[in-house]
């Protein structure tokens, strides 16, 4: 993730919260291609079930949806 940023700021050199936490998130819902963790995102491998692991979908979901979808596993939202 940290190398993702630093490509960022070299080419762009403002990076707020905001576009830092669309970054995380769309890293997080990507499925690994290769390795021992691949066809599993990283939600996935940390035992978040979602309904959906696609980043858009999630960003589309209203919030009291996706903070109760998060509650039912006992995750702080």
């Amino acid at each position: 993730m940290n190398s993702v940023i630093r490509m960022h700021q070299a080419r762009h050199r403002t990076l707020n919260q905001p576009l830092i936490d669309l970054k995380r998130l769309y890293w997080n819902c990507r499925a690994f291609l290769e390795g021992k963790r691949r066809r599993r995102c990283p939600y996935q491998h940390l035992g978040i079930k979602l309904s959906t692991y696609d980043c858009w979908e999630l960003l589309q979901m209203a919030p009291e949806k996706l903070a109760q979808e998060l509650s039912s596993q006992g995750l702080a939202v």
